[in-house]
């Protein structure tokens, strides 16, 4: 978790770390280590703070997202 934490962290502003999800690419320019335990890749909440992401070890808030217009 630590490593995708530090990618994302590394790429904001640019040129900004992206995922895909369903085949959608979103653009991913802020984020936060938050706990968690769900398998890797689930989308375990979504709020206002942001859409939180399983990772081994632990959680990403991904803060800001961009999804294609």
């Amino acid at each position: 978790m630590a490593e995708l934490y530090n990618t994302i962290r590394a790429a904001n502003p640019a040129p900004g770390a992206w995922a895909t999800i369903k085949g959608v690419k979103l653009d991913i320019y802020d984020a936060a280590k938050v706990a968690g335990g769900d398998a890797p890749g689930t989308i375990t909440a979504i709020s206002a703070d942001g859409m939180t992401i399983a990772a081994g070890g632990g959680a990403i808030l991904a803060k800001r997202v961009k999804a294609p217009e």
